[in-house]
C-alpha cells in the first residue's frame, strides 16, 4: 500500500482548518484522524505524525497552513455550511450564532448567489421587516442546500457537489423569476405615477392660469373695488390643487430584490 501524502486529502484538510478557527471541527477528531492514518501504514509521512503530536490548536493550525496545497475549489466552504446546518437543525447552536458563522464565510470561493445570502440573516440587515423566525426559516432553507455534506463521508464530496451546483442553479433561476415579475410590477406602477403627476401638474397650471384670469375679469369689472373676498376664495381653490399636485410627486421605493 503506498503511504498517503497530505496532498490526498486536499480538500478534507481545507475544511479541518476552516472548521477548527470556528470551533466547528474539534482538535480531538482531527489527531484521532491522523492517528487512524499512521495505525493503518507502515510508513507513514511525517505530516500526519505532525497532526497526532501537535499539543495545541494553534501547533495544529498552523502545522495545516505549512502543509495544505492551494488549491481553490468551493467544496469546503459548503462543508462548513453542511456542518453549520447540522449543527442548528439539531438545535446545538442558536439562529444567531449560526448566521454568524454563515457570514464569516464571506471570502470564502462561492457563487455570487451564494454571497449574495450571507447578510440577510444578520441583525442588522433590513430584511424586509421580518421577524427573527421568519429569518431561521429563510436560514434553514438556505442551509438545507448543503445537508448531505459531513466529515464522515468525504469521499463523496465531488459528487455531492454536483447535486448541490443543480439546487443552486434552480434557486437562482427561481430567484431571478420573481424578480423579474417586481420589476414587470414596479415599472407598470412607475408609469401609472408618472401619468398622474402629469395631470396633477396640467391641473395645477390651468388652476394658475385660471386664477389670474379670474383676478383680471373681477378687477376690469369691479375697478379694483370688493374682490379681497374673492381672491380669497380662489387662492384657497388653486393652493389646494397645487398642494395635491406637489403630494402626488411624491413616489414610493422600490420594492428590494428578492435574495
Amino acid at each position: 500500500m503506498v503511504a498517503p501524502k497530505s496532498g490526498d486529502f486536499t480538500l478534507l484538510l481545507q475544511v479541518y482548518r476552516l472548521g477548527l478557527v470556528r470551533w466547528l471541527v474539534s482538535r480531538d477528531e482531527v489527531i484521532a484522524w491522523a492517528d487512524d492514518i499512521i495505525k493503518s501504514t507502515d510508513d507513514p509521512d511525517y505530516f500526519f505524525i505532525e497532526l497526532s503530536l501537535s499539543s495545541t490548536m494553534n501547533e495544529l493550525i498552523e502545522i495545516l497552513d505549512r502543509n495544505i496545497p492551494l488549491q481553490e475549489s468551493y467544496i469546503p466552504a459548503r462543508v462548513i455550511l453542511g456542518l453549520i446546518y447540522q449543527l442548528l437543525f439539531y438545535g446545538e447552536i442558536r439562529f444567531q450564532d449560526a448566521s454568524k458563522l454563515v457570514y464569516t464565510l464571506q471570502n470564502q470561493p462561492l457563487t455570487s448567489f451564494e454571497h449574495d445570502n450571507f447578510y440577510v440573516y444578520e441583525d442588522d440587515y433590513p430584511y424586509y421587516n421580518r421577524s427573527e423566525d421568519e429569518r431561521e426559516k429563510d436560514l434553514h432553507a438556505f442551509l438545507n442546500t448543503y445537508r448531505a455534506f459531513n466529515l464522515h463521508n468525504h469521499w463523496q464530496w465531488p459528487q455531492i457537489n454536483i447535486r448541490v451546483e443543480e439546487i443552486i442553479k434552480q434557486k437562482e433561476a427561481d430567484v431571478k423569476m420573481i424578480n423579474k415579475a417586481y420589476n414587470k410590477a414596479w415599472q407598470k406602477k412607475r408609469k401609472k405615477q408618472k401619468l398622474k403627476k402629469q395631470i396633477l401638474r396640467g391641473i395645477g397650471i390651468a388652476g394658475v392660469f385660471l386664477y389670474i384670469c379670474s383676478a383680471i375679469i373681477l378687477l376690469w369689472q369691479n375697478g379694483g373695488k370688493n374682490i379681497g373676498s374673492s381672491f380669497s376664495i380662489l387662492g384657497i381653490l388653486i393652493f389646494t390643487i397645487i398642494m395635491r399636485w406637489y403630494g402626488g410627486r411624491k413616489a414610493k421605493k422600490q420594492p428590494m430584490r428578492v435574495k
